[in-house]
């Protein structure tokens, strides 16, 4: 019988037998469990990181805000005033409120603030108005007050109110922590203005 010898091709062929697939070697070395754990961990970081800078640049809604535009800031009014200006970015169960402060000759605040009678109603482009709001006595000629609004909560309204129509005689109040009424936290959630009362009779003030 004549052998038959085995030639370079069948050798190489034999080889590739062998020899398991690159892959199939790749697959059963052990550094390849950890690739492969660590893929998920991988791609979701790159998840949450998207997802937080995505919500990062949208950004929360905006601030609350409020701003007075009557009276202006040095004006001289009589003891009735219409207070006007613009609120923007007020969330449910918000609203403005018009507050009284008088303020002493030597231009420090008293610890008194009257809330007027509100809320102000708010109409079309976000402007507020409160009509009529007292300042002070009828003779109080050339005493210096300061008119603030303030953007306040459902629940604090109903204190202003419940102050309002309390039977005792002062209906003022003392704000803890400084001087401007309790407010909500906007930029900025209150806002004032430094007026001066008619230095006599109402025909020496404009009307307002």
């Amino acid at each position: 019988m004549q052998r038959t010898e085995a030639g370079p091709d069948d050798d190489t062929e034999r080889a590739a037998v062998d020899r398991p697939p690159r892959r199939s070697r790749w697959l059963n070395d052990p550094r390849s469990r950890v690739v492969a754990a660590a893929i998920p961990v991988a791609a979701a970081t790159v998840v949450g990181l998207v997802g937080f800078y995505a919500a990062r640049h949208a950004g929360s809604p905006p601030s609350p805000a409020i701003s007075m535009m009557i009276p202006g800031a040095g004006s001289r009014i009589g003891p009735f005033v219409r207070v006007s200006g613009r609120a923007r970015n007020l969330r449910p169960q918000q609203m403005v409120w018009v507050f009284i402060q008088f303020i002493h000759p030597n231009e420090t605040p008293s610890r008194n603030v009257y809330p007027a009678l509100g809320p102000c109603p708010i109409g079309k482009n976000q402007i507020w108005t409160c009509a009529n709001v007292q300042v002070g006595k009828a003779d109080d000629y050339g005493k210096q007050y300061k008119i603030w609004a303030a953007i306040v909560t459902d629940r604090q309204a109903y204190w202003y109110a419940t102050l309002i129509a309390s039977a005792h005689g002062n209906h003022s109040f003392n704000p803890a922590g400084g001087n401007s009424p309790p407010h909500v936290t906007g930029t900025p959630g209150v806002t004032g203005h430094l007026v001066t009362r008619c230095a006599s009779g109402p025909r020496s003030c404009p009307v307002g």
